[in-house]
This record gives C-alpha cells, structure tokens and sequence, in this order.
C-alpha cells in the first residue's frame, strides 16, 4: 500500500469525492482491479508492498464506501493468506526492519469496518508473544514498529491489553539499544501514552532521539491517516519542504514520488496537517 498502486488508488478515491469530479474515482476502480488480479501466494505480507497493504487499503475504501461490497466477503481470500503463517508475518516486518506492525493495522482496520467480531484481538495478542520471542534475533529494529504495537493494544482497551501493552513496554526497555528512534518516534509514543497507564512514562527518561527522514515523514502521515488521530502534528511548511526536494531529487523514482505525494494530498485533504 505505501509503496504501491494502493496508497495512489485511496488518494484518487478521496480526490474524487473532494473534487466532485467522478472521473478519479474512475482511474482508481482500475488501479484497485489491476492490484486484486496480481495478488500472489508468494507475495510478502507486509503492509508496504505486501498483501497487509492490499488488505488494509480494501478496508479503507469499502468501509468508507468508495466501493461497495460486503468487506467479509472481499477480503475473504487474501485474509487466509495474512493468517496463514503469523510468524512468518512478524518476521517478514522485522527483516524489513521492522517498520510498521502490519498485522495489527489490518486487524484493526478489520474491527473498525466489519459487524463480525472474528477474534482479531486474540491475533493481536498472538502476535505480541511471537514478537517477544522473536526481538532477541534482531540487532536493528525502528521504533515505529512498538509505536503501531502499542497503538493496537490501546485501542482493544481491556485489561487484558493492558497486560500486553506493560510487556511491550518492559521488552522494549530492556531491549532499547536495537531500536532507532526518530523524534517523531517520541512524538508519538508520547502522545499515545496519554491515552495509556501513567506508569508507563517511566521509558521516556531512556530515549534519545535522531532526526527525522523522509521514511519517517511518510510512515507517520500513514499511521495518522489510518488511525484518523492527530499523534504527529506536521506542519505544511516542512511538507513543502520535502515536496521541493521529492521534485528536484533525481534519485527518487516516478512511482515513489507518486505514493509519497498521495499521502501528503491524502492528509491535506482529511486536514491532518496544520
């Protein structure tokens, strides 16, 4: 989705209902008929250019009536493929370095879109004990990762979470030396802690902060637009900034400055910048 067709056909969606103009609306029904048709067993499952992505961007444009459709029944294949192996998920994600936990964002989504409960705060849960596991083979891991954990757990908002959400923060203390840590990074795991238990501050005494990149700018105006909160407060003036450099930075390419500009048009629109 972040890094392809999807994030551009969610923009086009959008666009199309801004502008009144259906014609958009028309261009992303064949971006969205071009990603369902290229779906593959040995596709990654990661929510940047995997099947979480696809699955997570069907929810979003069914559930916010863009296309119609009964969401259980869409997604009903590609589903069998996220859960097909849990740990190989949580791997995939970690050896990617461990971006965004992709898993916990469709399964929110899920929640938020469907009248069935399916169990999906149980594969949350799940999915914390294999990451427990799994931190101690990896030196490298970027913060953002335990930030979309720790905002999965928030929102299931029992106590049992609330155990899960104490462990993550325990795990991630003693484990602080493999994250890297951007002051969006802190941003946000500051700002979610006011929604979590006050003890929890205890670990941001323990975080130095690098500066941000592009790669952060982009993850965090997704984790924005997906959760529909305002965690991290981007002023327009540094996105400006960093359109000028997308347009004059030969390195980059088409495609990329494509899905990057989608997200930024994406959170103009919803006026998540300020």
């Amino acid at each position: 989705m972040i890094n392809g067709k999807m994030g551009v056909a969610i923009f086009l969606y959008e666009y199309a209902k801004y502008s009144n103009i259906e014609y958009y609306s028309s261009v992303a029904d064949k971006l969205i008929d071009d990603i369902y048709n290229i779906v593959a067993e040995n596709m990654q499952n990661n929510i940047y250019d995997g099947i979480c992505g696809i699955g997570i961007g069907l929810c979003y444009i069914i559930g916010n009536n863009y296309v119609k459709g009964n969401i259980d029944n869409v997604v009903e294949n590609i589903e069998k493929k996220i859960f097909k192996d849990n740990e190989l998920s949580l791997m995939e994600d970690l050896i990617d370095g461990g971006r965004i936990f992709s898993q916990g964002i469709y399964c929110m989504l899920r929640k938020k879109f469907s009248k069935n409960d399916l169990g999906f705060d149980k594969i949350i849960f799940s999915d914390v004990d294999i990451f427990s596991h799994l931190l101690d083979g990896f030196q490298f891991i970027e913060f953002s990762y335990i930030n979309s954990i720790l905002y999965c757990l928030s929102e299931i908002n029992t106590e049992n979470a609330n155990i899960y959400i104490d462990k993550v923060i325990q795990n991630t203390k003693s484990n602080i030396d493999k994250f890297r840590i951007s002051k969006y990074d802190r941003e946000f795991f500051l700002s979610n802690l006011l929604r979590l238990d006050e003890k929890n501050r205890l670990l941001q005494a323990d975080i130095k902060c690098e500066s941000n990149s592009i790669s952060d700018d982009i993850r965090y105006l997704w984790m924005n637009l997906l959760t529909e909160k305002q965690f991290i407060l981007f002023d327009v003036k540094n996105i400006k900034s960093m359109v000028d450099d997308l347009l004059y930075n030969f390195s980059y390419e088409v495609k990329n400055i494509n899905n990057i500009l989608s997200i930024i048009g994406l959170c103009l629109m919803k006026r998540l910048l300020y």
